[in-house]
C-alpha cells in the first residue's frame, strides 16, 4: 500500500510525483492530503482485518501494519523540504508499527524503542523459525532491552581512486 507516499491524496495512476507538484495551487494543503492518503491507507487495512474476521481467520493470521519512513510536509524548521530523503529528523524515521491478529492481546504498546530492523526478527519468531544472525529483536518472544540505543545511518557508495566505497 502505498500509504503516504506522494502523490499524497491521489492514487499513482492518477499523478507521478512532478504531474502532482505542479498541479497543486496552494502548498499550504500538503499536509491536508497527506493525512488523506495515510487515512485512506488505514482504512484499507481495517477493511483487510474485517475480511479476515468474515471469514474466521483473522486469531490465525498475524498482520502488520508498517511504514519504510515518515514524511517532511515542507515544515519551515527543516528548510520547507518536501520528502523523506534528507534530513534524517523524528518525523522522517519514527514510524507506527501495528501487529494483530494470532490472538494478540489488543491495545499493547511498547513503551521501549523498537525499529524497523525488529521485523523480520519478529515474524520469524511468530513462525517459530531461527532469527540468528539478523540484526533486531524478535519482539514476538521477548522484549526490546531497555537500555536500546536509537541509531539512524545514513550511508552511500563514494568512488575513491576508481573503487567503490561504502561511505557513513
Amino acid at each position: 500500500d502505498k500509504g503516504g507516499h506522494s502523490p499524497y491524496g491521489h492514487p499513482f495512476e492518477e499523478h507521478s510525483t512532478p504531474s502532482f507538484f505542479d498541479s497543486l495551487d496552494d502548498a499550504n494543503r500538503i499536509p491536508e492530503l497527506y493525512e488523506r492518503s495515510v487515512q485512506m491507507s488505514a482504512n484499507r487495512f481495517q477493511r483487510l482485518k474485517e475480511k479476515l474476521a468474515d471469514v474466521g481467520i483473522l486469531d490465525e493470521t498475524l498482520l502488520v501494519f508498517a511504514s519504510d519512513h515518515g514524511e517532511l510536509l515542507g515544515e519551515s524548521a527543516y528548510g520547507g523540504i518536501y520528502g523523506h530523503g534528507r534530513p534524517i529528523v523524528p518525523e522522517v524515521a519514527r514510524v507506527p508499527v501495528v501487529f494483530m491478529g494470532c490472538g494478540l492481546p489488543a491495545g499493547m504498546e511498547y513503551e521501549r524503542l523498537t525499529a524497523g530492523v525488529d521485523l523480520a526478527p519478529t515474524l520469524l519468531g511468530a513462525l517459530g523459525r531461527d532469527t540468528q544472525p539478523l540484526d533486531g529483536c524478535d519482539l514476538w518472544n521477548k522484549s526490546p532491552p531497555a537500555d536500546r540505543t536509537p541509531r539512524c545511518e545514513f550511508w552511500l557508495n563514494k568512488t575513491v581512486r576508481g573503487h567503490s566505497i561504502p561511505v557513513y
